[in-house]
């Protein structure tokens, strides 16, 4: 419980210090880096496409904060992709969770509820998104 509690507000620290590296533009005033929810979103996109051998649009992507009652950083809601799999919600999302833990090294683990694919990202990740905007003359 504690372990998880402190967890959650590293993860809201790291995610606060991002979003604030975020609005700080370059020169051209774009932004150069990609943050972990677009990662997420294109490796879904990526995993649809390799499970199932359909192109979904990254824009019908339903990435968002995992509610605090459950185990994870993020969920993927699973119920647009059940006409490409063909198979019930808990078992596309099972077989979702297993490629992006085998082939996104930001994501450590995965659980799933119901038609929802709670995604935990790896401690390592947020050591190196921290070392990244500590090496950041501009921050």
């Amino acid at each position: 419980m504690f372990e998880t509690r402190k967890r959650y507000i590293f993860r809201n620290f790291v995610v606060a210090l991002a979003k604030k590296r975020q609005l700080i533009k370059d020169k051209n005033k774009k932004t150069n880096r990609m943050n972990i929810e677009t990662s997420l979103v294109q490796s879904v996109v990526e995993a649809i496409k390799n499970l199932y051998g359909a192109d979904f649009s990254a824009e019908k992507i339903q990435l968002q904060k995992t509610r605090k009652e459950f185990e994870g950083d993020y969920t993927v809601v699973v119920f647009p992709f059940l006409a490409l799999s063909k198979k019930r919600p808990e078992e596309t999302a099972q077989e979702i969770g297993e490629y992006l833990k085998n082939n996104v090294s930001a994501n450590s683990s995965f659980n799933v509820v119901k038609g929802f694919l709670n995604l935990a990202i790896s401690p390592s990740y947020w050591v190196n998104l921290l070392d990244e905007i500590k090496k950041k003359k501009k921050w």
